[in-house]
C-alpha cells in the first residue's frame, strides 16, 4: 500500500476516533444543526451507544445538577424561540407564505420516504419496527400514550 493512502486511512481512522470521544458537554456546546449532523453521520448501533453512554452520564449527576442542566437547555430553548420569532415577525408575508411551503414540502417528501420504506418492509420487519417504537413511546412517556387532550 502507498505511503499516502495509509497515512489517509490513518488520519480518516483518527478522527473518527476523536469524533467519537466528545462527551456530553462538546456535544450540548453544539449548533442544533452540527449536533443532527453529528448524530447523522453515526451508524444506528453507535447512535444508540451515544445515547445511552449520554443518558448515563445524566443519570450519574446528582440531583442540583440536572436540575441546573435542564434550566441552562430551558434558557437556551427560550432564546431560540425568541431569535426564531423575531426572524418570523421580520419577515415579509410573501417570505413567511415561501417558509411554511417548503416545510409542508419536507414534511410531505419525509411522509413519502417513510410511507416507502414502510411499505418495502417484510411483515417481521414491521413488526419489529412496531416494537421498537413502541418501546421509544414507553422511554418517553413512560409507557403511556401521549394524547392530545388537555
Amino acid at each position: 500500500m502507498k505511503p499516502i493512502i495509509l497515512l489517509t486511512l490513518l488520519a480518516g481512522m483518527l478522527f473518527a476516533g476523536a469524533a467519537a470521544a466528545q462527551d456530553a458537554d462538546d456535544i450540548r456546546a453544539m449548533t442544533p444543526e452540527d449536533r443532527k449532523a453529528y448524530f447523522q453521520a453515526m451508524s444506528p448501533e453507535e447512535r444508540t451507544a451515544k445515547r445511552e453512554e449520554l443518558r448515563e452520564q445524566f443519570d450519574s449527576l446528582s440531583e442540583e445538577e440536572k436540575l441546573a442542566l435542564r434550566e441552562q437547555r430551558r434558557a437556551e430553548r427560550d432564546q431560540r424561540r425568541a431569535e426564531n420569532r423575531a426572524k418570523w415577525d421580520a419577515m415579509s408575508e410573501e417570505e413567511r407564505q415561501a417558509v411554511v411551503e417548503q416545510r409542508r414540502n419536507d414534511r410531505d417528501q419525509k411522509r413519502a420516504k417513510q410511507r416507502e420504506r414502510w411499505d418495502s418492509m417484510s411483515e417481521e420487519e414491521r413488526a419489529a419496527a412496531k416494537a421498537r417504537m413502541a418501546e421509544r413511546r414507553k422511554q418517553r412517556w413512560g409507557g403511556k400514550q401521549q394524547t392530545d387532550d388537555p
